[in-house]
């Protein structure tokens, strides 16, 4: 992928990241407002990774998800704080009927999170680092946010290799998503970011919410990476996968 002078974000043209990103951001709306009914409130299933979450120590710490959303896995954690930001947090708690369940909720974007250095004891992102503006920016926000050897929790779509020539087709048909990175790409981020990854694993994504060509694709062709890890001031060796 190619990178700007950051070393951090992909270079686009034509259609732009941001552009894209805007999209998105109306898609994901319309997408909860049309599937409102699958919100756990309205007797929908809980997220499929909550317990990959819980199987962390959450126990009394500070939690944070970033781009939470209407169903979060933060509603659902323990936590002596529990906070969850979203851009579209005003828009999601006007439009629909959820309980955030004492989770404190901010109107904000991953690339600048509102909140001191050292912040959070453990820090979420779930089926959101392909969503944002920023990936990059968006780690070393949740580095920054993180106390020193705090936890981050992630979950994300990743292409396989031979889609990569195909890339310009996927944004254009895959409109939810500004990003489609390769699991390599994505761990080339968490180390530029210095997360390092303690624990991780890929599975089918098991998109069931959706139906259509579009789906059987997606469920065919890409994979969810799930990564837990941790805030470090230096990786000591590189990642080798």
């Amino acid at each position: 992928m190619p990178q700007d002078g950051r070393g951090t974000e992909p270079v686009e043209s034509g259609s732009t990241v941001r552009d894209r990103w805007r999209r998105a951001q109306s898609y994901e709306l319309e997408f909860w407002k049309r599937y409102e009914n699958q919100l756990p409130d309205h007797g929908g299933a809980l997220l499929p990774n909550l317990p990959f979450v819980l199987s962390a120590d959450l126990e009394g710490k500070s939690v944070l998800e970033v781009g939470c959303g209407p169903m979060g896995v933060i509603y659902f954690a323990p936590g002596s704080r529990r906070v969850g930001v979203d851009p579209l947090a005003l828009e999601y708690t006007r439009s629909l009927e959820f309980s955030t369940r004492g989770v404190h909720l901010l109107a904000s974007m991953g690339e600048h999170l509102p909140f001191g250095d050292g912040s959070f004891d453990v820090v979420v992102i779930g089926n959101v680092l392909d969503h944002v503006d920023e990936p990059g920016r968006t780690l070393d926000e949740i580095h920054r946010v993180l106390r020193p050897d705090g936890q981050i929790i992630l979950w994300m779509h990743v292409i396989p290799r031979w889609l990569v020539p195909l890339r310009r087709i996927l944004d254009m048909v895959d409109s939810g998503h500004p990003h489609h990175m390769t699991e390599a790409e994505a761990r080339a981020l968490f180390r530029r970011a210095r997360l390092e990854p303690t624990d991780s694993n890929t599975e089918a994504p098991g998109l069931a919410w959706t139906s259509g060509w579009k789906a059987i694709l997606a469920n065919l062709a890409m994979r969810s990476l799930l990564v837990k890890g941790r805030a470090v001031e230096h990786l000591a060796t590189a990642d080798p996968s």
